[in-house]
């Protein structure tokens, strides 16, 4: 019972520190909302600070966190800046993807992971086993982003094989889930 306690306070802690990162990450970036909404040289300056009385970034940073700690606890993301739609509306709509791609994902994974485990353990020590044990390290050790941009310009733009972008069918889902699913069979394996 103690340790569980220990663990939901430690995940608590974790968590506000995480709000307390991401709220001051966005407040020390370049600009603020109101330079997204406005052009900051065209747009006259009361203009902007309508804007900015509007959207609370006028009040002092303790004012500021306090609303946005509130409004997350509350379930209340906000509204879209670009597209004006509830946050949560924009989430829900893409949760079906995300769970089709994780479940792809997840598939191929270990479809290729916990089969090549077996193929390596069964040839020990042999080319086979250096060979896929090799190209697990490489997986794991290429950062995600880059492998991203190695498949898109590879598979996308000189190939053409596969769409860059989109959700409409099936060979969308596969270089998402082909990035996703080498990085799990590379620790599945492992």
């Amino acid at each position: 019972m103690l340790y569980t306690l220990r663990r939901v306070a430690y995940t608590a802690v974790v968590m506000l520190l995480v709000s307390v990162v991401t709220f001051l990450a966005l407040r020390v970036a370049p600009g603020d909302v109101t330079t997204f909404l406005y052009n900051p040289v065209t747009t006259p300056p009361e203009v902007l600070q309508a804007a900015a009385h509007r959207l609370g970034l006028d009040q002092p940073l303790v004012v500021q966190y306090w609303h946005y700690l509130s409004d997350l606890l509350t379930g209340d993301f906000g509204v879209s800046y670009t597209s004006r739609e509830p946050v949560t509306t924009i989430v829900a709509n893409a949760f079906g993807y995300t769970l089709i791609l994780a479940a792809a994902a997840f598939l191929f994974a270990y479809g290729l992971g916990i089969p090549a485990g077996v193929l390596a353990a069964l040839h020990k020590d042999t080319w086979v086993d250096r060979t896929i044990n090799s190209i697990a390290g490489v997986t794991l050790a290429i950062p995600e982003f880059v492998l991203a941009l190695l498949l898109v310009i590879l598979f996308g733009v000189t190939l053409d094989w596969l769409p860059v972008s989109g959700a409409g069918s099936w060979e969308c889902l596969i270089m998402p889930r082909s990035l996703s699913g080498l990085r799990l069979a590379a620790c599945a394996h492992a």
